[in-house]
């Protein structure tokens, strides 16, 4: 039988008001951090298991310093209290489920497209080159694709985030992948008229299709990375294996490479720079390569010598 207390990080928790609060366990072996965060639920309703983050006392006196978080799947034996101790409780504020996060930020850019592409010519009057029209029908199958990836193929380690992020993480989404990229996508100066009077090769057969060829295979990349991450782990659990086969025998993140390059699509006005469509693809660019080096990192922290030497996501680079 051990004890555990709970105390709370501040003063007060909203919520919690009856801190510390001590729960005992018979068996601290196959007691893990989500049994005792499921057991605080009970008692403190006002405070579900999303909500809480647990930690471990700091092991420095330094001032700042700051516990570590035992993993919900970790038994107390493992996070060091298999004689007792004391865990201390965050309210991580309101939580949504990423399946909820993810449907959100992939609806703006398919709604934002839609109404920019169908009604710019109601503001100014001109018909839409081959081009736009190539390029409106890639924005919109990439995007239902992944709302119904995110539906359907999609399992997420973590069950939500905070609720405060959807503004955050939208923002790349319907501000850069759907406004931006829209309006300059969509309008005038990437007309008809302005592709023949111009006389650009981007609204050529031969490039049009050669481009949606490309996408074509980075999509098709791009799921099959999806599905293989899938097998690996079994649906209601947490569990994380090895990624094998073909990219990945090179490269660990392969969904980001494949996403990376499904952002060059055929988006420059002719005989100009398009700043929006490389603004796009650099911040996003960017994101997946930050993305990438923290997954490839946790991969070689799990599995250690077992973990076969690759780069994170762009090959024989980094």
């Amino acid at each position: 039988m051990v004890l555990i207390t709970i105390e709370g990080s501040k003063k007060k928790i909203k919520g919690v008001p009856d801190l510390p609060y001590s729960l005992s366990f018979p068996d601290p072996s196959s007691t893990t951090i989500e049994d005792v965060k499921k057991l605080l639920a009970v008692k403190f309703p006002k405070m579900p298991v999303e909500r809480m983050r647990l930690t471990l006392p700091p092991t420095s006196t330094e001032p700042g310093a700051k516990g570590k978080a035992p993993a919900d799947n970790d038994s107390l034996v493992t996070a060091g209290l298999e004689s007792g101790g004391t865990l201390y409780l965050k309210d991580l504020g309101p939580q949504a489920s990423w399946t909820t996060v993810f449907v959100i930020e992939y609806a703006g850019p398919l709604f934002i497209h839609f109404l920019v592409y169908n009604y710019f010519p109601w503001i100014v009057q001109f018909k839409k080159s081959k081009m736009q029209i190539f390029a409106y029908w890639m924005f919109m199958l990439h995007f239902l694709k992944r709302e119904l990836e995110t539906l359907f193929v999609h399992r997420f380690s973590h069950a939500t985030m905070p609720a405060m992020y959807i503004i955050r993480n939208s923002a790349h989404y319907w501000l850069l992948a759907g406004l931006m990229s829209a309006v300059s996508l969509y309008g005038p100066w990437n007309s008809l008229l302005r592709m023949e009077n111009s006389g650009s090769w981007r609204d050529e057969d031969w490039f049009l299709w050669t481009c949606a060829g490309v996408w074509a295979a980075f999509e098709a990349m791009n799921l099959s990375t999806h599905l293989t991450l899938r097998s690996l782990r079994p649906a209601g659990t947490k569990a994380r294996g090895i990624p094998q086969g073909w990219i990945f025998d090179t490269l660990k993140v392969r969904n980001s490479i494949s996403y990376t390059q499904k952002k060059r699509k055929p988006n420059t006005r002719p005989n100009q720079t398009n700043y929006a469509g490389i603004i796009y693809v650099l911040v996003g660019t960017a994101t997946m390569t930050k993305w990438a080096l923290a997954k490839h990192a946790n991969y070689r922290k799990q599995f250690g010598g077992a973990y076969p030497p690759r780069k994170a996501i762009f090959p024989g680079i980094l």
